[in-house]
């Protein structure tokens, strides 16, 4: 099973900006993120985006509760993965947490790099974030953990170690550009208490 049409559109726009920032014109951005060719993918549902613009254990643990059963309650077959890179101890305690009381048998958490020849129907990617300087680093990882959803894609992006992501414009624009291909939702402590 290939990508979906608005999944393999959101990962090219990610490889573009990725090649804005690293081109140095030389093939390696072409083995290390795959061109996404138009034409060759099924329409399927639209990326679910959470953007948490603070941290907070209560907002991750909703959203992320709620994204898992989504994805199972579309089938009750569904393999889903739960991919993650630079989270805390923290989230990744919530993430198990939340798994254990779901559908463990049929989710399986995954680091980023242990997932790269990996696919499933449905994946959570939760990319955490802790610096506004790794640029390429977060597109590349962004575009990696996203590229293993073949159907079904959640993204959760999480600010750890004290960044708020007002702090890191690139990333809230890189998410303003995939917004007429995903739903783009944003989180903070200041519009939950309200």
């Amino acid at each position: 099973m290939r990508n979906t049409h608005d999944l393999s559109t959101c990962l090219s726009i990610v490889r573009t900006e990725y090649i804005k920032l690293v081109s140095d014109g030389s093939d390696n951005v072409k083995i290390c993120l795959p061109e996404q060719y138009p034409g060759h993918f099924i329409h399927g549902p639209i990326i679910s985006v959470h953007i948490f613009k603070d941290y907070s254990i209560e907002l991750i643990d909703n959203i992320f509760t709620n994204e898992l059963y989504k994805l199972h309650d579309d089938s009750e077959d569904t393999n889903v993965s739960i991919v993650f890179d630079r989270i805390s101890e923290t989230t990744k305690d919530i993430l198990k947490d939340v798994i254990s009381k779901g559908r463990k048998e049929t989710t399986v958490l995954c680091h980023c790099f242990s997932s790269f020849s990996a696919e499933w129907p449905a994946i959570v990617a939760v990319m955490g974030v802790d610096v506004a300087e790794k640029k390429e680093y977060d597109l590349m990882r962004l575009y990696l953990m996203a590229s293993r959803a073949r159907v079904r894609c959640s993204i959760l992006i999480v600010p750890e170690g004290g960044l708020l992501l007002d702090e890191y414009p690139f990333i809230l624009d890189l998410f303003k550009k995939l917004e007429p291909h995903s739903h783009v939702m944003y989180h903070s402590k200041d519009l939950a208490a309200k």
